[in-house]
């Protein structure tokens, strides 16, 4: 921790080495990433998003050089997505669209839909869809749908009914009874 706050390169290194070498542990990867977001002291405020976007685009890279199917890597992806939606959405959602399908792209998928839940519960319910069925996805799925009825209960309804198997009904009825009486009046 404390070579990654003076040395975010090096130390991000030394854990891709890691990592390639066989010692995959998940803190890794937030480590990694959280050093390579890190805002240097004295950053001039007029250069301060170019220099994120760099920063951004130096985790990105480090990442997509660590095994796909690493813990190390599937963590990393949570966590910059978690930065990158806020900076630059289209650029983070088609990365995520691009990548292949592992344990990091799930991690990433979830992190989408729970970063954009509560303003865009549309968007965040069909990300929750691109999750393997699990509880993982129902609980995703089941928070999203519930701010999308309260945003727009007939659209929410409408795309629930034309998308939704019995297993997500039952498993979102089961999971939250606060969406209630909507889920059980559907056609």
């Amino acid at each position: 921790s404390s070579w990654a706050e003076i040395d975010p390169q090096g130390a991000s290194e030394k854990i891709a080495g890691l990592v390639n070498s066989g010692s995959d542990q998940a803190h890794m990867g937030n480590l990694a990433v959280a050093a390579l977001l890190a805002e240097p002291e004295g950053i001039i405020e007029d250069v301060a998003e170019a220099a994120q976007l760099e920063r951004m685009e130096d985790a990105r890279l480090w990442l997509e050089a660590l095994p796909v199917e690493s813990v190390t890597r599937s963590v990393a992806t949570s966590r910059l997505m978690s930065s990158w939606l806020s900076l630059d959405p289209q650029a983070a959602s088609q990365w995520l669209v691009d990548q292949p399908e592992s344990e990091a792209r799930t991690n990433g998928i979830r992190s989408m839909a729970n970063a954009i839940t509560v303003e865009d519960p549309e968007s965040a319910v069909m990300w929750a869809m691109e999750l393997p069925q699990g509880n993982s996805q129902i609980i995703t799925l089941s928070r999203a749908y519930d701010y999308w009825l309260a945003k727009d209960s007939v659209a929410a309804q409408e795309y629930a009914n034309a998308n939704f198997d019995e297993a997500i009904w039952q498993a979102i009825s089961d999971d939250g009874q606060d969406a209630g009486e909507d889920i059980t009046e559907r056609e």
